[in-house]
């Protein structure tokens, strides 16, 4: 299968950073999603075990008065994420007919490859601050996520899901998480039962 969707990254600032004055930050992007579903129980076709791979690119950018160095009046964070990640999921049909399902499931998101680009500090009239790094990222994180959709004319589907919140950033000042609310379209290639 394949798919569309909205991704809404919600960031959250914490720690050393949160109290500096920086904060959160709410993304709005498209996710592409492909995958492969088998069914575990052909004969009543209750239980889905699927493997999805999505990608998704989100942008943190906060304005706010600096409390800390360099006591500028205006401080500017921020980074754009390109977040691919792969996604076993178990999925039970609860409303199962032909051509028409109700799902719920569970899965565990592994993010294999944040690239994160645009890292900059910039002062209040956008000139870049000189620091070495604002933000030391993470590579790779898993968290949980939650699933629930619908099938329809046997080959779409339109499913939300919540991946849990999860620190993306290495410093323990410039402390980030990042959670994912998600709504999708997706297309079956192949027909169920």
């Amino acid at each position: 299968y394949g798919g569309v969707g909205l991704n809404v990254c919600s960031f959250k600032a914490d720690g050393e950073y949160k109290k500096a004055g920086g904060g959160d930050h709410t993304s709005l992007s498209p996710q592409f999603v492909a995958g492969l579903n088998v069914h575990l129980m052909p004969n009543t076709n209750r239980f889905l075990a699927r493997l999805e791979l999505g990608v998704s690119k989100n942008r943190y950018n906060w304005s706010n008065p600096t409390r800390v160095y360099p006591y500028n009046n205006k401080i500017n964070y921020r980074f754009d994420q390109l977040a691919i990640s792969i996604t076993p999921q178990l999925l039970y049909n609860f409303y199962n007919k032909i051509g028409t399902k109700l799902y719920i499931g569970l899965g565990v998101p592994v993010f294999v490859n944040y690239r994160y680009t645009n890292n900059k500090l910039l002062a209040e009239d956008g000139s870049e601050i000189a620091i070495d790094e604002p933000y030391s990222f993470r590579n790779q994180s898993s968290g949980y996520m939650v699933k629930s959709g619908f099938v329809f004319r046997k080959n779409f589907e339109i499913y939300s899901e919540y991946i849990s919140s999860e620190i993306i950033t290495r410093s323990d000042y410039f402390l980030i998480s990042a959670g994912y609310l998600r709504l999708g379209l997706n297309y079956s290639f192949q027909f169920t039962k």
